[in-house]
């Protein structure tokens, strides 16, 4: 079970001074200009710490004294930062071949293309999520500002009123009375989940599976969990690392569970030298992925294949979040209409049945 230090603590301090993504970039990409000018890497940090928010220099002074004291970056960047191992290996096969510009180029690049997915994922979503949010204040002001003013209307016709009014009235009471207990009941329901999908290991293996298997959502979060599997395993080929370390890498870096669960036996098949592309062949993920890497293992460039193939599938993704997304909506509008006409229709049946009852 983690301890509560360990959702607190980044980059060597507290989450009240976390480092943002964009500034691990910078910091990145900063670093690699001076190693590229010839500076060393502790000249370079020197430079950079005049360069970060004041909140940040402390994790670069420590990253500065950990090199001084003669340890490596990645070590160095392995306890002041969540980078995955993925990313620290490739930083630490740059430090040993002497390429480690290249490098910490390479893992910016993936951490800003993770980053922007992540960020096309929570744009598609936003809309949807504006609009359900809407919906739901509108339906509760209904609840407690209209129906109260009419219920006692509806009482005093003397008639029997309809199932659907009945509801609406119970329904309406609920709200009007217990309400403000039900929204802390809610919140502390979020809170438990969050803490157990935190804590708890099996817990949160079983909410993965079952979002996995959630039709297009889980296809989308299967995909977009393999296009960082993908990207991470081909740039650690291209950093010179071989096939079967990177692939191992990769897998174990790996956060979805359904998705590593599956690769994790394929380690030792690749160790002992079997094709990648029959390990991928298992993924639920397009057939142009397999025949994307049997064509880059033919012709020695089985890194810049698992790319290539990365970026497709991150248009696969960025497309289907946005037919989700059109889907979505018109669901949403249908049912908020739905709760509405509901509403109104359980103010006019009984007016409506009255009238009759008059006419005759």
């Amino acid at each position: 079970m983690k301890k509560i230090s360990d959702y607190i603590k980044y980059f060597g301090v507290d989450r009240e001074i976390r480092w943002k993504i964009i500034d691990v970039c910078i910091l990145f990409e900063r670093i690699e200009l001076y190693i590229s000018s010839g500076l060393t890497i502790n000249k370079a940090l020197h430079l950079c710490k005049d360069g970060v928010p004041v909140k940040n220099r402390k994790s670069i002074e420590t990253l500065i004294n950990h090199i001084e004291s003669g340890s490596l970056l990645s070590t160095g960047l392995q306890k002041m930062t969540r980078l995955s191992d993925t990313l620290l290996s490739i930083i630490s096969h740059g430090e040993k071949t002497g390429s480690l510009s290249g490098s910490i180029s390479t893992v910016r690049d993936i951490l800003e293309k993770q980053q922007e997915l992540k960020k096309k994922c929570l744009s598609a979503l936003v809309y949807p999520g504006v609009i359900g949010i809407f919906s739901v204040i509108f339906v509760i002001a209904l609840m407690r500002g209209v129906m109260p003013q009419i219920v006692p209307m509806l009482k005093g016709l003397h008639t029997e009123l309809p199932l659907i009014t009945k509801i609406m009235i119970f329904c309406s009471d609920i709200v009007l009375h217990y309400g403000l207990y039900i929204f802390i009941i809610f919140l502390f329901i979020i809170f438990i989940y969050i803490w157990l999908y935190k804590t708890i290991t099996k817990f949160h293996n079983f909410i993965q599976y079952c979002i996995s298997r959630i039709p297009i959502v889980g296809v989308i979060i299967r995909n977009y969990n393999v296009v960082i599997f993908l990207r991470s395993f081909g740039s650690l080929i291209d950093s010179g690392q071989s096939a079967s370390k990177s692939f191992s890498d990769a897998v174990l870096s790996i956060g979805f569970v359904p998705i590593r669960v599956l690769l994790e036996p394929q380690i030792a098949t690749i160790s002992e030298g079997s094709s990648v592309n029959i390990a991928l062949s298992i993924l639920p993920t397009p057939q142009y992925i397999v025949a994307l890497t049997s064509a880059g293992e033919s012709s020695g460039t089985l890194g810049a294949s698992l790319i290539r193939a990365s970026s497709i599938l991150d248009r696969d993704v960025e497309y289907s979040l946005k037919r989700m997304t059109s889907l979505i909506e018109p669901i949403m509008m249908i049912a908020m209409g739905m709760v509405v006409g509901a509403i109104a229709l359980s103010i006019l049946l009984p007016i409506y049945d009255l009238s009759k009852t008059l006419q005759h």
